[in-house]
C-alpha cells in the first residue's frame, strides 16, 4: 500500500511540469545579482537557474558566461568557474547583468561603440573593469532604454 501511495505521489508531482517557480543559485552572491538586475530593470523572471561550471556548454574556451533558453524550461545562466573565482565584484556584476539581459529580458548583443569605448554591456566582449566602473550609470541607463 505504501509503495502505491509513493508512486501515485511521485506521478502527481512529475506531471506538474514547469508550472511553478524554479529559482536556483549556486550562492548568495549570484542570487543577489540576479535580484538586483530584476529590480533595477523592473524585470521579474518566474524561473531562472544559475550555475558556476568548469566548462561553459558552448564549447568555446573563451566564453566566460552563457544564457541558455529552451521551450518550457527555466532559462539557465552558466558562469565559468575559473573566471568567476578571480573576477572583481564589478566584473561579476557586469557578467550577470549581461547574461540576465539575454535570459530575462531577451536582449541581443550590441557591438557598437561610443568614441573609444563599448556602448553597451550587451557587447559580446566584456567592457574592461575601469571603463565599466567609470561609466556604470551610462551602461545601466543604456540597458534600461533597451528593456
Amino acid at each position: 500500500m505504501n509503495k502505491i501511495l509513493t508512486l501515485y505521489a511521485y506521478a502527481l508531482l512529475a506531471s506538474c511540469g514547469n508550472s511553478g517557480e524554479v529559482r536556483d543559485f549556486p550562492d548568495t552572491e549570484t542570487r543577489l545579482l540576479v535580484e538586483e538586475f530584476e529590480s533595477t530593470f523592473d524585470v521579474h523572471a518566474q524561473s531562472v537557474i544559475v550555475s558556476i561550471v568548469d566548462h561553459v556548454p558552448d564549447g568555446n574556451k573563451y566564453t566566460v558566461g552563457l544564457c541558455e533558453t529552451r521551450n518550457n524550461e527555466a532559462p539557465r545562466i552558466y558562469l565559468l568557474k575559473s573566471w568567476w573565482m578571480s573576477a572583481a565584484p564589478s566584473m561579476r556584476k557586469q557578467l550577470v547583468f549581461h547574461e540576465s539581459g539575454h535570459c530575462l529580458a531577451n536582449l541581443e548583443h550590441d557591438n557598437s561603440e561610443v568614441n573609444w569605448r563599448k556602448k553597451s554591456i550587451m557587447n559580446e566582449k566584456m567592457v574592461d573593469q575601469a571603463t565599466f566602473e567609470q561609466y556604470y550609470e551610462e551602461y545601466i541607463n543604456d540597458m534600461k532604454g533597451r528593456i
